[in-house]
């Protein structure tokens, strides 16, 4: 167990080898992680480098050059799974009848914002598409068309 915490400090002082990795995934995967938080990809990184029981991010690269479905498994562990909770219907409702009738409440209906009141729901408003304009052009104009 102390190797673990041992391993995982080692790992995490080593900025040059996980710019290195970071390198290596631009070149070989294309994906460019520039714009990620360091000690975000660091945590996640060296929590995938402990499961496999590597030392080093030399040492992962060397993983991921002999093992490249490895190359997924990295990224689902870096990459924020946003579609599963976009798609969950259960956490729509729990926002909708929860969290955003709670966050409301907070501001109160005195609110000079008007923030304190619900919206209309989107699909009780007409669409702009729906809407019928005039097209001063058209048959029922006095310009012709």
């Amino acid at each position: 167990m102390a190797q673990c915490g041992h391993l995982r400090n080692s790992v995490s002082t080593d900025e040059p080898g996980l710019e290195r990795l970071l390198d290596y995934l631009r070149a070989h995967r294309g994906f460019d992680f520039t714009g990620y938080r360091r000690a975000t990809l660091r945590r996640r990184i060296d929590r995938r480098m402990q499961a496999l029981g590597l030392g080093s991010y030399e040492d992962y690269i060397d993983w991921l050059e002999v093992d490249p479905s490895e190359f997924e498994v990295l990224f689902n562990l870096v990459l924020i799974n946003v579609t599963g909770f976009m798609r969950d219907p259960q956490v729509w409702e729990h926002l909708r009848t929860v969290a955003v009738p709670a966050l409301l409440a907070e501001r109160g209906a005195d609110d000079p914002s008007g923030h304190g009141r619900l919206p209309v729901r989107p699909e009780r408003r007409p669409a702009p598409w729906r809407w019928s304009w005039r097209r001063p052009w058209g048959p029922a104009s006095s310009a012709g068309g």
